[in-house]
């Protein structure tokens, strides 16, 4: 199955009219979405849960079919660049945990005392991993790399329209202290799409991302267990500083347009 899509030739302001319509589109089929659920079950994070995989379906759905975009996406997949998207998705991990845990870090701070993970199957949660794992990585990939990137590198030089591109990413993500790893992130993805010219790695290395931030969160305590033996300490930065030149080598050097 290939996976194309019609050129689009986009300058800035034609790229954040495309990004705001897909903002604007998503809340309100969640919202809309949300008010049906709400009649049906009276639990909160199930009507939530349910709301946001149905908004993404659509949202899929109408970003598949539209005539006007064609898009086409050709799941070919090489077993070593899944295996580097792999690495580099565990890299981005580490090299920004600094980012994550800043305050910790300035203010040397206690680590939290948590208890054993409970980890529930319920609907709410398998909903959740679909939406996380499947839907969002190919709905946000499509905008933002396969659309909005694409677009503006007819236009631009590569380092522009990636930094457009991620600056866009990071926004839609709406969070003070996801800003920073999201931008960071999306530069990668924007990177690896770039050199392979293949919209399948980015949206691996999303399903990756995501799914390492999904184990982070079922496991936290066993985290901040790790976190408690490193300490912040000399070998907690030599690890991060290896991910951030183990990651960089893999981006820059090994992926490459087939």
């Amino acid at each position: 199955m290939t996976l194309k899509i019609n050129l689009l030739i986009l300058n800035v302001w034609t790229a954040i009219l495309i990004f705001a319509s897909f903002y604007v589109l998503f809340n309100a089929l969640t919202f809309g979405v949300y008010f049906v659920v709400e009649n049906f079950t009276s639990n909160a994070s199930l009507q939530v849960e349910v709301s946001e995989f149905l908004a993404l379906t659509i949202t899929f759905i109408l970003l598949m079919f539209n005539k006007l975009l064609k898009i086409n996406i050709a799941f070919e997949l090489k077993t070593d660049y899944i295996l580097l998207t792999l690495i580099a998705a565990i890299g981005i991990r580490v090299s920004l945990d600094p980012i994550f845990r800043f305050e910790n870090i300035i203010n040397n701070a206690e680590l939290p005392s948590l208890s054993e993970s409970n980890f529930l199957l319920t609907p709410s949660f398998i909903l959740g991993v679909l939406s996380t794992l499947i839907l969002k990585p190919i709905v946000e990939e499509v905008i933002f790399r396969c659309i909005i990137l694409k677009g503006l590198l007819v236009k631009y030089s590569s380092a522009i329209a990636i930094l457009i591109s991620s600056m866009l990413f990071s926004i839609y993500h709406m969070s003070i202290t996801n800003s920073i790893p999201t931008f960071l992130f999306s530069i990668v993805a924007c990177l690896i799409y770039v050199k392979t010219q293949k919209l399948t790695y980015s949206i691996l290395l999303h399903v990756f991302s995501n799914s390492l931030w999904l184990f982070l969160s079922i496991y936290t305590k066993e985290y901040w267990n790790v976190q408690g033996l490193l300490d912040y300490g000399i070998i907690y930065w030599a690890i991060v500083l290896g991910a951030i030149v183990l990651t960089s080598t893999i981006v820059l050097k090994s992926f490459k347009s087939s």
